[in-house]
């Protein structure tokens, strides 16, 4: 969970996307009642401020999204 929490964007999207897909996999084998908003919210939270920008206008309801 810290990891996640600490987790920012520094090269791709693809890249971040995959960090968090692996951290998110470890944080659910351990607890299959994070919520998936926790998810999403920390997701958007940590990429970079002009993504994040065209991201939030999306309104996202999940991280595939």
């Amino acid at each position: 969970m810290h990891q996640l929490l600490l987790l920012n964007q520094t090269s791709s999207v693809d890249e971040y996307t995959s960090k968090l897909d692996n951290l998110r996999h470890q944080i659910l084998l351990a607890d299959l009642h994070t919520s998936e908003v926790f998810f999403v919210e920390r997701y958007i939270a940590g990429l970079r401020p002009k993504i994040r920008s065209a991201v939030i206008l999306h309104q996202p309801e999940d991280v595939d999204t």
